[in-house]
């Protein structure tokens, strides 16, 4: 019944990512899943069996070559629609066009403000923005038929990283990292040092979700809009916690 729902779960969650359009959104939950795919077969002991092993193996091996081939189909590329710009023009997109003047504004703001170390402050990058970005960007932006305004384009750099440096600069983005980096090498100390089998992939899947999102947020996000991230990271938190004193699946 578990895995019925989860399955579920999971056909629910990709059915809309497709249908939302979002790209990189799609290739965090497959990066995610193929993380758990890959320590699922390799790092759970007491379910290693050599067919099994060699299954796994197999499926991973066959499903690289089909997404080899489709990369090289027109065929294929063209029933996936806006996906298969990924593949054969993945900046020639107005989405992505946009990104990466928001991405070249941003670097040049970190590198010309003089604040690289602890940054210019929340909400810089809506005061520097206008002063960077180019005002064919807009023009491009309506005839592409994105529908933004000015302020709406300047509303956030579509990578985490780069709002993180621009705003609070190396100590931020250092502490970011030592923070989430803390959190991943307790729920890997948990998932290796669990006995149930059902902790082992409660922290298995908590692991792959923060990367997931971590993988997502090199095209999209900015710290103020990530509320979920923290939910989820203190989700992980308490597992952390109460995975140190008892046990939590049977």
């Amino acid at each position: 019944m578990l895995k019925a729902g989860l399955f579920l779960a999971l056909s629910a969650t990709f059915i809309a990512l497709v249908e939302l359009g979002s790209k990189s959104a799609l290739i965090g939950l497959l990066l995610g899943l193929a993380f758990i795919f890959v320590v699922d077969t390799f790092a759970m002991p007491q379910k290693r069996g050599s067919l099994r092993m060699v299954g796994r193996t197999f499926a991973m091996v066959s499903l690289t070559a089909l997404l080899l081939m489709a990369m090289n189909s027109a065929s294929v590329l063209e029933r996936l629609g806006v996906y298969g710009q990924i593949f054969t023009a993945p900046t020639q997109n107005p989405t992505m066009e946009v990104r990466l003047l928001l991405w070249d504004a941003s670097r040049e703001i970190i590198f010309s403000e003089g604040h690289p170390v602890i940054g210019l402050g929340p909400g810089a990058f809506w005061v520097y923005g206008l002063d960077w970005l180019p005002y064919d960007m807009f023009i491009s932006a309506e005839s592409s038929g994105i529908e933004m305004t000015g302020t709406s384009l300047l509303l956030q750099t579509h990578n985490l990283y780069l709002d993180i440096l621009l705003h609070y600069g190396v100590v931020g983005i250092l502490l970011f990292a030592g923070f989430v980096t803390g959190i991943l090498c307790q729920l890997w100390r948990r998932f290796r040092s669990s006995a149930s089998v059902g902790d082992k992939y409660l922290f298995l899947c908590l692991i792959a979700g923060i990367l997931a999102f971590l993988s997502h947020a090199f095209l999209d996000f900015s710290l103020y809009n990530i509320g979920r991230f923290w939910i989820f990271m203190g989700l992980a938190s308490a597992a952390i916690s109460v995975g140190k004193r008892t046990q939590i699946f049977n």
